[in-house]
Protein backbone atom coordinates (compact mmCIF):
# COMPACT_ATOMS: atom_id res chain seq x y z
CA UNK A 1 0.00 0.00 0.00
CA UNK A 2 1.32 3.37 -1.00
CA UNK A 3 0.39 6.88 0.03
CA UNK A 4 1.14 10.06 -1.87
CA UNK A 5 1.16 11.87 1.46
CA UNK A 6 4.08 9.93 2.95
CA UNK A 7 6.86 7.63 1.78
CA UNK A 8 8.42 4.72 3.62
CA UNK A 9 12.21 4.38 3.58
CA UNK A 10 14.65 1.85 4.96
CA UNK A 11 18.26 0.85 5.47
CA UNK A 12 19.93 -2.47 6.24
CA UNK A 13 23.48 -3.42 7.13
CA UNK A 14 24.91 -6.88 7.61
CA UNK A 15 25.64 -7.61 11.26
CA UNK A 16 29.30 -7.83 12.20
CA UNK A 17 28.59 -10.08 15.18
CA UNK A 18 25.71 -12.39 14.19
CA UNK A 19 25.89 -14.67 11.17
CA UNK A 20 23.08 -14.21 8.62
CA UNK A 21 21.69 -11.28 10.60
CA UNK A 22 21.10 -7.69 9.49
CA UNK A 23 20.61 -4.49 11.40
CA UNK A 24 17.73 -2.62 9.79
CA UNK A 25 15.64 0.50 10.15
CA UNK A 26 12.42 1.82 8.63
CA UNK A 27 11.21 5.41 8.80
CA UNK A 28 8.74 7.85 7.28
CA UNK A 29 9.52 10.68 4.87
CA UNK A 30 7.35 13.53 3.64
CA UNK A 31 5.47 13.13 0.40
CA UNK A 32 2.69 15.52 -0.49
CA UNK A 33 2.13 16.11 3.23
CA UNK A 34 4.61 17.37 5.81
CA UNK A 35 5.94 14.91 8.36
CA UNK A 36 5.25 17.55 11.01
CA UNK A 37 1.54 16.79 10.54
CA UNK A 38 2.01 13.29 11.98
CA UNK A 39 1.00 12.58 15.58
CA UNK A 40 2.25 8.98 15.77
CA UNK A 41 3.35 5.99 13.73
CA UNK A 42 2.66 2.37 14.66
CA UNK A 43 4.60 -0.51 13.08
CA UNK A 44 3.28 -4.07 13.12
CA UNK A 45 6.14 -6.55 12.67
CA UNK A 46 6.16 -10.21 11.66
CA UNK A 47 4.48 -12.75 13.94
CA UNK A 48 7.89 -14.19 14.87
CA UNK A 49 8.72 -11.04 16.86
CA UNK A 50 7.93 -11.30 20.56
CA UNK A 51 6.90 -7.63 20.62
CA UNK A 52 5.17 -7.00 17.30
CA UNK A 53 3.63 -3.57 17.87
CA UNK A 54 5.84 -0.49 18.19
CA UNK A 55 4.56 3.08 18.47
CA UNK A 56 6.67 6.20 17.83
CA UNK A 57 5.79 9.83 18.45
CA UNK A 58 9.09 11.67 17.83
CA UNK A 59 9.11 13.43 14.42
CA UNK A 60 12.79 14.40 14.81
CA UNK A 61 13.71 10.74 14.11
CA UNK A 62 11.20 10.48 11.27
CA UNK A 63 9.40 7.98 13.50
CA UNK A 64 12.21 5.50 12.89
CA UNK A 65 12.08 1.91 14.07
CA UNK A 66 15.34 -0.04 14.39
CA UNK A 67 15.81 -3.76 14.88
CA UNK A 68 17.70 -6.78 13.56
CA UNK A 69 16.91 -10.16 12.07
CA UNK A 70 17.56 -12.62 9.27
CA UNK A 71 14.34 -12.64 7.23
CA UNK A 72 12.50 -10.28 4.92
CA UNK A 73 8.82 -9.58 5.58
CA UNK A 74 5.95 -7.16 5.15
CA UNK A 75 5.64 -4.43 7.79
CA UNK A 76 2.19 -2.94 8.36
CA UNK A 77 2.30 0.78 9.19
CA UNK A 78 -0.45 2.94 10.66
CA UNK A 79 0.05 6.71 10.58
CA UNK A 80 -2.16 8.94 12.75
CA UNK A 81 -2.15 12.60 11.78
CA UNK A 82 -2.70 15.45 14.22
CA UNK A 83 -6.03 16.04 12.49
CA UNK A 84 -7.14 12.59 13.62
CA UNK A 85 -6.95 11.09 10.14
CA UNK A 86 -5.39 7.62 9.94
CA UNK A 87 -3.42 6.27 6.97
CA UNK A 88 -2.54 2.62 6.40
CA UNK A 89 0.71 1.79 4.61
CA UNK A 90 2.88 -1.28 4.15
CA UNK A 91 6.58 -1.70 3.53
CA UNK A 92 8.47 -4.79 2.41
CA UNK A 93 11.67 -5.02 4.45
CA UNK A 94 14.54 -5.89 2.10
CA UNK A 95 17.88 -7.02 3.49
CA UNK A 96 21.14 -6.21 1.69
CA UNK A 97 24.11 -8.50 1.06
CA UNK A 98 27.89 -8.16 1.26
CA UNK A 99 27.82 -5.60 4.08
CA UNK A 100 26.15 -3.06 1.78
CA UNK A 101 23.83 -0.40 3.10
CA UNK A 102 20.51 -0.57 1.32
CA UNK A 103 18.24 2.45 1.23
CA UNK A 104 14.91 2.31 -0.55
CA UNK A 105 12.41 5.12 -0.99
CA UNK A 106 8.98 4.32 -2.29
CA UNK A 107 10.19 0.98 -3.63
CA UNK A 108 7.48 -1.42 -4.81
CA UNK A 109 6.72 -4.34 -2.54
CA UNK A 110 7.65 -7.78 -3.91
CA UNK A 111 4.16 -9.05 -3.30
CA UNK A 112 1.93 -11.31 -5.33
CA UNK A 113 -1.49 -9.75 -5.14
CA UNK A 114 -3.50 -12.81 -6.14
CA UNK A 115 -6.27 -14.79 -4.50
CA UNK A 116 -5.84 -18.54 -4.19
CA UNK A 117 -7.82 -21.41 -2.76
CA UNK A 118 -5.97 -24.27 -1.06
CA UNK A 119 -7.51 -27.70 -1.60
CA UNK A 120 -6.39 -30.43 0.78
CA UNK A 121 -7.54 -33.48 2.70
CA UNK A 122 -7.68 -33.74 6.49
CA UNK A 123 -4.37 -35.58 6.74
CA UNK A 124 -2.63 -32.56 5.19
CA UNK A 125 -4.19 -29.94 7.48
CA UNK A 126 -0.88 -28.95 9.10
CA UNK A 127 0.83 -28.59 5.73
CA UNK A 128 -2.08 -26.48 4.44
CA UNK A 129 -1.89 -24.15 7.46
CA UNK A 130 1.82 -23.55 7.00
CA UNK A 131 1.48 -23.09 3.23
CA UNK A 132 -1.25 -20.52 3.90
CA UNK A 133 1.13 -18.67 6.23
CA UNK A 134 3.82 -18.51 3.55
CA UNK A 135 1.40 -17.39 0.83
CA UNK A 136 -0.04 -14.73 3.13
CA UNK A 137 3.49 -13.48 3.87
CA UNK A 138 3.87 -13.05 0.11
CA UNK A 139 0.85 -10.74 0.11
CA UNK A 140 -1.65 -13.22 -1.30
CA UNK A 141 -5.30 -13.53 -0.29
CA UNK A 142 -5.73 -17.17 0.76
CA UNK A 143 -8.90 -19.18 1.35
CA UNK A 144 -9.64 -22.81 2.15
CA UNK A 145 -12.43 -25.00 3.45
CA UNK A 146 -11.33 -24.30 7.02
CA UNK A 147 -12.36 -20.64 6.69
CA UNK A 148 -16.09 -21.29 6.32
CA UNK A 149 -18.39 -19.20 8.49
CA UNK A 150 -20.49 -21.12 11.05
CA UNK A 151 -23.89 -22.06 9.68
CA UNK A 152 -23.05 -21.44 6.03
CA UNK A 153 -23.60 -24.32 3.57
CA UNK A 154 -20.13 -25.68 2.82
CA UNK A 155 -20.78 -26.33 -0.87
CA UNK A 156 -21.98 -22.75 -1.37
CA UNK A 157 -18.85 -21.43 0.36
CA UNK A 158 -16.47 -23.62 -1.64
CA UNK A 159 -18.08 -22.72 -4.97
CA UNK A 160 -17.97 -19.00 -4.18
CA UNK A 161 -14.38 -19.11 -2.89
CA UNK A 162 -13.08 -21.02 -5.90
CA UNK A 163 -15.05 -18.77 -8.25
CA UNK A 164 -13.34 -15.69 -6.75
CA UNK A 165 -9.88 -17.29 -6.74
CA UNK A 166 -7.25 -16.75 -9.43
CA UNK A 167 -6.00 -20.30 -8.93
CA UNK A 168 -6.45 -23.43 -6.81
CA UNK A 169 -3.39 -24.91 -5.12
CA UNK A 170 -3.81 -28.59 -4.37
CA UNK A 171 -1.86 -30.50 -1.75
CA UNK A 172 -1.72 -33.96 -3.25
CA UNK A 173 -2.10 -36.85 -0.86
CA UNK A 174 -2.58 -40.59 -1.06
CA UNK A 175 -5.71 -40.08 1.01
CA UNK A 176 -7.60 -37.56 -1.12
CA UNK A 177 -11.13 -37.32 0.24
CA UNK A 178 -14.45 -36.70 -1.47
CA UNK A 179 -14.49 -32.99 -0.58
CA UNK A 180 -11.10 -32.41 -2.16
CA UNK A 181 -12.21 -34.27 -5.28
CA UNK A 182 -15.32 -32.08 -5.39
CA UNK A 183 -13.23 -28.91 -4.99
CA UNK A 184 -11.00 -29.87 -7.90
CA UNK A 185 -14.02 -30.72 -10.02
CA UNK A 186 -15.52 -27.28 -9.31
CA UNK A 187 -12.18 -25.68 -10.23
CA UNK A 188 -12.08 -27.57 -13.52
CA UNK A 189 -15.68 -26.62 -14.34
CA UNK A 190 -14.83 -22.95 -13.69
CA UNK A 191 -11.66 -23.26 -15.82
CA UNK A 192 -9.46 -22.28 -12.87
CA UNK A 193 -5.72 -22.84 -12.90
CA UNK A 194 -4.94 -25.86 -10.72
CA UNK A 195 -1.44 -25.85 -9.22
CA UNK A 196 0.02 -28.88 -7.42
CA UNK A 197 2.03 -27.77 -4.38
CA UNK A 198 5.09 -29.58 -5.73
CA UNK A 199 5.05 -27.19 -8.70
CA UNK A 200 5.72 -24.17 -6.48
CA UNK A 201 7.72 -25.67 -3.63
CA UNK A 202 10.47 -28.19 -4.18
CA UNK A 203 10.03 -31.51 -2.41
CA UNK A 204 13.25 -30.95 -0.46
CA UNK A 205 11.88 -27.63 0.76
CA UNK A 206 8.56 -29.26 1.63
CA UNK A 207 10.31 -31.54 4.10
CA UNK A 208 12.42 -28.84 5.75
CA UNK A 209 9.69 -26.19 5.89
CA UNK A 210 6.83 -28.40 7.00
CA UNK A 211 8.64 -30.87 9.25
CA UNK A 212 8.10 -28.57 12.25
CA UNK A 213 6.91 -25.07 13.08
CA UNK A 214 7.70 -23.10 9.96
CA UNK A 215 9.38 -20.11 11.61
CA UNK A 216 11.92 -22.24 13.48
CA UNK A 217 13.73 -22.78 10.18
CA UNK A 218 16.38 -20.07 9.70
CA UNK A 219 16.15 -20.60 5.93
CA UNK A 220 12.49 -19.55 5.90
CA UNK A 221 13.24 -16.21 4.26
CA UNK A 222 15.09 -17.87 1.40
CA UNK A 223 12.33 -20.47 0.96
CA UNK A 224 9.77 -17.67 0.90
CA UNK A 225 11.72 -15.97 -1.91
CA UNK A 226 11.91 -19.28 -3.77
CA UNK A 227 8.18 -19.86 -3.39
CA UNK A 228 7.39 -16.36 -4.64
CA UNK A 229 9.70 -16.82 -7.62
CA UNK A 230 8.07 -20.12 -8.59
CA UNK A 231 4.55 -18.68 -8.31
CA UNK A 232 5.45 -15.68 -10.47
CA UNK A 233 6.75 -18.02 -13.19
CA UNK A 234 3.28 -19.58 -13.47
CA UNK A 235 1.70 -16.24 -14.45
CA UNK A 236 -1.86 -17.18 -13.53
Amino acid sequence: MFSKEYITAQSSTKSATRKNYYNWAIWIESGESDIADIESVVYLLHSTFKNRVHKFTDPSTNFKIESSGWGEFRVEISITKKSGETLQLAHWLSLGDDDMDVVERGAPEPEIQKKVYISYSKIDTRTAQLLETMLTDLGMDVASGSDIEPGRPIQEYIEESISEADAVITINSDQQNDWQKAELQIAEELSKTIIPMDAILKKADNKSVFKSKVYSDIDYGEKLKSLGSQIKKLKF
